[in-house]
């Protein structure tokens, strides 16, 4: 009966790390300290599920629009804002801002900008062609 026991609380416990693998959180720190942004949490944030600190739909607000500048920025001078199509938030040590945007070419962008409390940006995830929730 022990021969059988053993061999079966070491699968249980084998099965129960991988699933603490696979349920990794939405952000990860990076080296300077802000979230980054993995694919775990894209389709989190994508998701219809209301959770406390998961991303939630936003409107378009100062903050939001300052993100998509940083953005914009980093993209190059020869790209220039249509519109502003969606804006997700997630409140952590300060806000991640998850937008969707388009430019004056028709082309669809996404991208992620974390901004401290102090109102310091960085882009942890940078503009990828496509709609944030595909």
């Amino acid at each position: 009966m022990k021969k059988f026991i053993v061999p079966c609380l070491g699968l249980i416990l084998l099965a129960g790390c991988d699933q603490a693998q696979q349920s990794t959180a939405e952000t990860h720190s990076t080296p300077n300290g802000a979230p980054q942004v993995t694919d775990n949490a894209t389709s989190a944030m994508c998701s219809n599920e209301k959770l406390a600190g998961g991303w939630h739909d936003a409107e378009v607000s100062p903050e939001a629009e300052q993100a998509v500048d940083a953005v914009l920025a980093q993209m190059g001078n020869n790209v220039r804002l249509k519109s502003i199509l969606a804006v997700k938030t997630q409140v952590v040590n300060g806000t991640n801002y998850a937008l969707a945007f388009d430019t004056q070419d028709g082309q669809v962008w996404h991208a992620v900008v974390y901004r401290t409390l102090d109102g310091e940006l960085t882009i942890t995830q940078g503009a990828t062609l496509g709609d944030l929730c595909r």
